[in-house]
């Protein structure tokens, strides 16, 4: 059975045990709780389930939506056990109909609203099914925008602004590719299934750890290690045509606060960082100790959507030092000013110009 069929099928039971729940006997109940606790995804389907059903209940009385109107013309929704009959007219010995007797839990046009709910929880999983799977799958930010996100084997993902991360899990791996940004792993331990996080240059290998690994387009990357072990080694492709490259094919092994920058040039070489100044980011700041006004400018840009521009070549070298929020390049401007300059916004271009003040 494919893993699409076992959801459906799933939500199917979810929404069953939704229904018969109202009027369970202890001797069922006992049975759903031996059901559920069969594995989370019961656990899990059963929480969407419960969810639909209460978006409905909200949709019914706000008149958003009517449930009768879709039943009576969808040809995919069936009946869930046996509730549906119970909502019927019984007829008496003489012929005459009457209503079913009332139940014990909710009234009986509330249960009528769970019963279409759990029928529609087939439709509304088939529809979301790939919806879901493609945002399992990936993690993009925006900028100025920090995300947290907890993976199907319990790695945890910070990511930064400007952000984009496709994940790609099998049995025999982990595998996840950076296209743009960066991101702090804290890796699950599976000896079983390597985590991989590749990017187009490089790519770090570890099986339980906490490291960062940022790219700059398409030809540089840098990975940071906060805890254990990871195996960084340059793909072959980041090489291009490039012959006789020093270092080419190299791998280097990082342990906890070393890093490595990977370019297709220069061989790959750990050294030493501070890790509360190299995963300051994590936390939205920047600190930069001896770093040029051209390297901190790049990094306030990376992760805003208001863009610094420095009209004078000359001071991009200069040296920069300090602590700033990263969501906040007015702040560093101000700071430059401090040096000496003078900062203006462009209310066209949206840009924050830096200059020199004009001499007198």
């Amino acid at each position: 059975m494919n893993m699409d069929m076992e959801k459906l099928l799933l939500a199917e039971r979810a929404a069953e045990w939704l229904i018969r729940l109202e009027t369970a006997t202890p001797a069922e109940r006992a049975e759903f709780w031996e059901w559920v606790t069969q594995s989370p995804l019961h656990v899990k389907e059963m929480i969407a389930a419960s969810v639909i059903d209460a978006e409905l209940h909200r949709l019914m009385r706000g008149g958003s939506i009517d449930v009768n109107k879709y039943i009576e013309k969808a040809n995919n929704v069936r009946a869930i056990g046996d509730r549906a009959r119970t909502d019927e007219a019984l007829p008496t010995d003489d012929g005459e109909l009457v209503p079913p007797p009332a139940a014990s839990g909710r009234p009986r046009r509330a249960r009528w609203i769970a019963t279409a709910a759990a029928m529609l929880v087939v439709v509304f999983a088939a529809g979301a099914l790939v919806l879901h799977n493609a945002a399992e799958h990936r993690l993009v930010t925006d900028a100025g925008e920090w995300r947290t996100k907890l993976l199907s084997d319990n790695t945890i993902v910070q990511a930064g602004p400007r952000t984009k991360i496709i994940i790609e899990y099998s049995n025999e791996r982990r595998l996840v590719r950076i296209l743009e940004g960066e991101a702090l792993f804290h890796v699950a331990k599976n000896p079983d299934r390597p985590f991989l996080v590749e990017t187009p240059v490089a790519t770090a290998r570890a099986v339980g750890t906490a490291f960062a690994v940022r790219i700059d387009g398409d030809k540089e990357a840098r990975v940071t290690v906060k805890e254990g072990v990871v195996d960084v080694t340059r793909l072959s492709t980041a090489l291009g045509r490039r012959k006789n490259v020093k270092g080419a094919g190299q791998a280097v092994r990082l342990h906890a606060s070393e890093q490595v920058d990977v370019d297709a040039v220069n061989a790959l070489a750990a050294k030493h960082v501070d890790l509360d100044v190299a995963l300051a980011w994590v936390t939205g700041r920047l600190i930069f100790e001896h770093e040029t006004v051209e390297q901190a400018v790049r990094e306030f840009n990376r992760r805003n959507q208001l863009q610094i521009k420095v009209v004078d070549q000359a001071l991009l070298q200069r040296e920069v030092r300090g602590k700033f929020e990263a969501t906040d390049p007015k702040a560093f401007a101000a700071y430059l000013e401090k040096l000496g300059v003078v900062s203006m916004l462009d209310e066209d271009s949206g840009t924050l110009l830096i200059a020199p003040y004009p001499p007198k």
